[in-house]
């Protein structure tokens, strides 16, 4: 039973080390050297922590191996889009049309009695239901291997759902929601599958084309994250092979596999790109005909798990050969570095895990992201991220004093502002890119703790301010604990547990706020007996997705600060 059901859940039954502040240095004092001043590790952390040193090691030698191009988790939707831009005669790898069949096969089965499939059946959120629902309806029927009964129950399903849901202003949304929604409804009426009667088709589909034309300079201007959502355009009138100019090196169109498969679809099988996007879908997919929701990931794992691990006891562990510190480019850092695109959230992540270890780094990069008194993480972004205007402020926030410059502090107020904004309005921090709430309010807990020393003023913000706004914050952490002990918006989560416990002991240790031993224990011990393996996906893309190194690092970071804190794991 979900604790907060509203929108689209649906219940069904440095070198300086003063600088980044006492939030860090009273969790790390075990620490006695200046983190950026020796590469040794030390063989353990505090009093029985010896196998979260390990399992910290074990997470950077992943995150920074040579070859490391990322671990998401399969992404359903995905691989049934790349499935059905695969005409009889095609194949990527070794998969052809029986094979494909065969997968559909398997997939059809996994149907709910209510008509649905969803990236994960634990998770009740409705657009990832019904893009999934669409998806497989749509890849199916081109292969043809979609029972009538099945299409039914299914159809019955998004009748019911699939109206409301584009009609919704609800802020979690999938990446492209009503776009891709239309497109694949439009392909299955062309194929004689309608779902909706030609009046509700023809007035979404209006709707929709208003908005894309409203990008469409974007498509033929230049890299852009519209190339990332190609497959919510195909029955928009692209002009398919001028967009395959702007195909990334490595053959994808904007990292997304179902985007390529969208290309793949529209353009003659022997041409150069199509070959090209073969052998991309190729690489990114598995044994089982699955690929991830982007491929590559690189960077964008590497930095989250990194920066867990950096802003922790365990920042020593950090400390290894295969970490670029070359710094931050003043163009940003994107989510691989095959994509052509930066982004200020991988960016804020990768600067600040090198501050955190103690180096020294530009920050120039902020410039570019800060448009029209806001961070932005992409050109031509809808709707704003608190999360990522949190990631910016930690930034600016952990940087030496003598780089707090009076455009800086201005930067700071503005990112604060819609974080300010939304605790005020709902006592905690929603976030586009997550569907929990717990991962942006427990990241604003990070960061308000880490202004709470009033080293930095802040123009118009008090700092008794930051302090009731983070308590409000964490009333709302502490209403998400269950009776196990973790952390959920549902269920309790290794990930979100991660989050929040990291977010109360910072908290208690720096005198911010009285958090009781028992919800800590209890913590303690969700933390010990569960694995991240086992969490559903909570991260939002086209559908959700989730990564088990985000969360194990997550894990092992929550769990040495409930070291620091006198709460020790179990062995």
């Amino acid at each position: 039973m979900l604790k907060r059901v509203v929108g689209f859940f649906v219940d069904p039954r440095m070198p300086d080390t003063r600088s980044v502040g006492k939030w860090i240095s009273r969790g790390c004092a075990l620490s006695k050297e200046h983190p950026g001043a020796s590469r040794s590790r030390p063989a353990e952390i505090l009093p029985g922590t010896a196998s979260l040193a390990r399992d910290a090691d074990r997470l950077v030698a992943v995150v920074t191996a040579e070859d490391f191009s990322g671990a998401l988790a399969p992404s359903l939707y995905e691989s049934l889009a790349v499935f059905s831009c695969l005409h009889s005669t095609q194949r990527v790898g070794d998969w052809n049309e029986s094979s494909i069949r065969s997968a559909l096969s398997d997939v059809i089965a996994k149907q709910d009695q209510e008509g649905w499939w969803g990236s994960d059946p634990r998770v009740p959120f409705l657009p990832d239901r019904i893009i999934t629902t669409l998806a497989v309806i749509d890849a199916a029927d081109v292969h043809g291997v979609l029972p009538d009964l099945v299409f039914q129950r299914a159809r019955r399903f998004l009748v019911q759902f699939v109206v409301p849901s584009l009609k919704s202003k609800e802020n979690k949304k999938p990446i492209a929601y009503d776009a891709l929604a239309c497109e694949l409804l439009t392909r299955l009426a062309a194929r004689g599958r309608p779902i909706l009667d030609q009046e509700q088709l023809s007035g979404i589909s209006a709707r929709c084309r208003r908005a894309i034309e409203g990008k469409g300079s974007l498509l033929l201007g230049g890299p852009s994250t519209i190339h990332s959502i190609l497959d919510a355009l195909g029955s928009a009138g692209v002009d398919w092979l001028s967009v395959a100019r702007f195909q990334d090196g490595n053959g994808s169109m904007g990292s997304y596999p179902s985007s390529t498969a969208a290309l793949v679809r529209n353009i003659p099988g022997d041409s150069r790109h199509a070959l090209d996007a073969s052998r991309y879908l190729t690489r990114a997919m598995n044994d089982r005909g699955e690929v991830p929701p982007f491929f590559p990931s690189e960077e964008f794992e590497r930095w989250w798990v990194l920066l867990a691990l950096a802003q922790s006891p365990l920042r020593g562990r950090c400390m290894v050969p295969g970490i670029d510190v070359g710094g931050v480019p003043p163009q940003g850092v994107a989510v691989s570095s095959s994509f052509a695109l930066p982004d200020v959230d991988t960016t804020a992540m990768k600067a600040a895990t090198l501050l955190s270890l103690g180096y020294n780094v530009n920050l120039d990069f902020l410039e570019r992201f800060h448009v029209d008194g806001v961070f932005i993480c992409y050109e031509s972004e809808r709707r704003t991220s608190p999360s990522a205007n949190i990631h910016a402020a930690m930034t600016i926030a952990m940087a030496p004093l003598r780089h707090y410059t009076v455009e800086r502090a201005r930067m700071l107020k503005n990112a604060l502002s819609p974080v300010i904004q939304a605790i005020k309005d709902e006592g905690l921090v929603e976030d586009k890119w997550h569907l929990s709430d717990i991962y942006s309010t427990a990241h604003a807990v990070e960061l308000f703790a880490l202004l709470s020393s009033g080293s930095k003023p802040i123009p118009g913000v008090h700092r008794q301010s930051l302090l009731e706004l983070m308590h409000t914050c964490i009333k709302y952490i502490l209403s998400q604990q269950h009776d196990d002990g973790g952390f959920g918006c549902g269920a309790s989560t290794v990930e979100e547990s991660g989050y929040a416990v990291r977010a109360l002991c910072i908290a208690k240790l720096n005198n911010l706020f009285d958090i009781p031993e028992a919800i800590l224990a209890a913590a303690g011990r969700f933390l010990d007996g569960a694995s991240e393996e086992g969490d559903p996906p909570l991260w939002m893309g086209k559908t959700l997705y989730r990564s088990p190194l985000i969360a194990g690092a997550q894990r092992v970071s929550a769990r040495a600060w409930l070291s620091a804190t006198g709460v020790r794991p179990r062995e």
